[in-house]
């Protein structure tokens, strides 16, 4: 029974996403879509439960952002302005 090395297994997943790198620039995007309708709904009604979801959807914008970067030092690609 052969035992899969993790770092083996990441790099299978870190060549598919330098395949499709804008797959996570467009989730990055869509989770900013979200916690801005988040902000702006929490804001416009009395239902304030949707100010809960701004915190993680941040983590995860961040989190998309940070993986996006790595992504592009991987390819070899800069985007322009950063």
């Amino acid at each position: 029974m052969s035992v899969r090395s993790p770092s083996r297994a990441l790099r299978r997943i870190e060549a598919l996403l330098v395949a499709r790198r804008e797959i996570v620039t467009w989730a990055a995007v869509a989770v900013s879509a979200f916690a801005g309708a988040a902000l702006a709904v929490g804001g416009l009604t009395t239902h304030y439960g949707w100010w809960f979801l701004v915190p993680p959807l941040v983590l995860a914008r961040l989190a998309l952002n940070a993986l996006d970067r790595s992504l592009g030092r991987a390819a070899g690609k800069r985007r322009s302005g950063t």
